[in-house]
């Protein structure tokens, strides 16, 4: 559950060339938060770009037939980090060479597609009004006592009871 960005692209030249690429435009890249800096790993068909500490990684995925599937969850950090990817990917695409059909975009918010950002404003509020509605309806209730939202697995409290965590803090 959640909003992301999901692109099928297609790159010229070699897996490497293009891994070398995009490593290049991802280094030069500044991060969202002042004086930190992106990350950014290298797994062989699998690249991890990282511009902000508080939302996933953005996956870059060799496939088969040079197709590369990118994809960008979004919806931890808001409509602002949301529309950064957006750009993000557009100027990466330029940049590296890569490309894609409308077609081969999904975006769950619809801002790639019409980059109106108040409709992307209440898609996020949407989402977190669901988010909302769905744990008031799971957890309220039933004996949980702790919280953890837009957290992966790595993250987990030191003590169970009683708490609330984001990736902002506790």
């Amino acid at each position: 559950m959640g909003l992301a960005i999901e692109i099928t692209a297609a790159y010229g030249g070699t897996e490497d060339e293009c891994r070398d690429s995009i490593l290049a435009f991802a280094d030069a890249e500044k991060c969202v938060v002042p004086g930190k800096s992106v990350t950014i790993g290298d797994y062989g068909t699998v690249l991890r770009i990282g511009l902000f500490f508080a939302e996933e990684d953005i996956y870059c995925c060799f496939e088969e037939e040079n197709r590369l599937s990118i994809s960008a969850k979004t919806n931890g950090a808001g409509p602002g980090y949301h529309a950064h990817v957006a750009d993000f990917l557009e100027r990466m695409k330029d940049a590296c060479g890569l490309s894609w059909d409308d077609g081969e975009v999904s975006d769950d918010s619809g801002y790639w597609h019409n980059r109106d950002f108040e409709e992307l404003q209440t898609a996020m509020a949407d989402w977190l009004g669901s988010l909302a509605d769905t744990l008031v309806e799971r957890f309220m209730g039933d004996g949980e006592t702790g919280l953890a939202l837009s957290m992966g697995d790595d993250c987990v409290p030191m003590d169970d009871r009683h708490y609330a965590a984001h990736l902002l803090g506790w």
